[in-house]
């Protein structure tokens, strides 16, 4: 593993522990009326949250340069680093219905958006596929990864949101593909 796939497989668990951590702490202090004042607890999680985000993507971009500059990765590899976001932003932005909610009238829509969101499900793998670089695809943190999307879609009644969950089970799931890749470098190295 290089020492950019390293920083970024530590800021993605520590982009989870944060956003735990904000979480619950925004959870003890919740208050439908505004009447709490907001505690320490709070800023240190946010602020946390926040800062290892922007690491997180920081580094990202600097992935990018480097494999641009190096050329290790290919041609085609650094453009879908560059592109996948973008288009997941757009996907997620046009598709924020889901597959339902349209009122009366626009029914005919959700069959558009059911390719949409069919489409960007099939993006989402093989963003991840690219995402550890020219190698193997994790498979076994792919595998992975659809299982965890298709169980917590299923039991949470939200199949017409499953691009969204695909995106929010994302970074954990690369936590996964790294110890997969480091088990697998270990494995080479002996």
């Amino acid at each position: 593993m290089s020492k950019n796939q390293k920083i970024e497989w530590v800021l993605s668990v520590l982009v989870i522990i944060s956003f735990f951590g904000t979480m619950y702490s925004v959870m003890q202090n919740f208050d439908l009326f505004g009447t709490k004042e907001v505690t320490i607890a709070e800023i240190i999680s946010m602020t946390s949250l926040a800062i290892t985000g922007v690491a997180w993507i920081i580094n990202y971009l600097v992935k990018i340069a480097v494999s641009i500059r190096t050329a290790d990765d290919g041609a085609r590899t650094p453009l879908v680093w560059i592109f996948g976001p973008i288009i997941f932003a757009i996907a997620t932005g046009a598709l924020i219905n889901g597959t339902g909610n349209f009122t009366q009238g626009f029914e005919f829509l959700a069959v558009f958006a059911g390719i949409g969101i069919f489409l960007t499900c099939i993006a989402y793998n093989v963003f991840f596929c690219l995402y550890f670089g020219k190698r193997t695809p994790m498979y076994v943190a792919l595998i992975i990864y659809n299982l965890a999307v298709i169980i917590y879609a299923t039991t949470t009644n939200t199949l017409g949101f499953i691009h969204n969950v695909y995106l929010g089970f994302f970074i954990p799931a690369t936590v996964i593909g790294y110890l997969e890749f480091y088990i697998r470098e270990k494995i080479e190295n002996n």
